[in-house]
């Protein structure tokens, strides 16, 4: 059997034609724009983005920070500090009211999933607020492939850690965002300095 056969969440990539610096306002309705394929399909296939459901922490004004394994399936990311924890957006994880897509109780149950994998929290999570704003890069050929639907997490301690047993991340540290921009330079990836970018003009984290 082939690689990536499994079946993923993604949206035609006309949806997001109009951003600005690869930020791009989510629609109302981006619940009608959902389509399944095969993840295999969708490799290098620029009519689509891959949705990714992606999750950033905070705590004291400062944004949790991981560096990803040399190791990593994509080559560009080997090495780059990213302050998401996400992962595909897998059939899954869809919630449904009646036969509709419920896509808020989704993308909160593929964090949900993508959180209890990849790290271990230490504290208790205080609020979470979905971002109106959704990053759908062009950098590079692999930010070209994806868009990612941001929700904030505010920790009520800076106590989080990578978990080992998935072996993904390395811890990298606590940054005001301005601070990682410059700490983490050309080490940062497409997503962490836009994301950074944003927190650094929201009003509070």
């Amino acid at each position: 059997m082939k690689k990536h056969q499994q079946h993923i969440v993604a949206i035609p990539a006309h949806v997001v034609k109009s951003r600005v610096d690869g930020i791009v306002e989510l629609p109302a309705d981006l619940s009608d724009e959902l389509v399944l394929k095969r993840r295999a399909t969708l490799l290098n296939d620029f009519n689509y983005r891959k949705v990714i459901p992606l999750t950033v922490f905070v705590s004291g004004g400062k944004v949790a920070a991981f560096s990803r394994k040399m190791d990593h399936q994509h080559e560009a990311l080997r090495g780059k500090i990213t302050v998401g924890i996400g992962g595909h957006f897998e059939v899954s994880d869809l919630v449904f009211d009646g036969s509709v897509v419920d896509l808020p109780s989704s993308l909160a149950e593929a964090s949900a999933r993508e959180v209890e994998e990849e790290v271990i929290l230490g504290a208790r999570q205080l609020r979470a607020v979905a971002l109106k704003q959704a990053i759908a890069a062009d950098e590079t050929i692999t930010d070209r492939q994806y868009i990612a639907l941001v929700t904030v997490v505010e920790l009520e301690a800076q106590d989080i850690a990578p978990n080992q047993e998935e072996d993904e991340l390395d811890w990298f540290g606590w940054y005001l965002p301005e601070e990682l921009l410059s700490a983490g330079g050309d080490r940062c990836e497409t997503w962490t300095k836009k994301i950074c970018n944003i927190l650094f003009n929201m009003d509070t984290l």
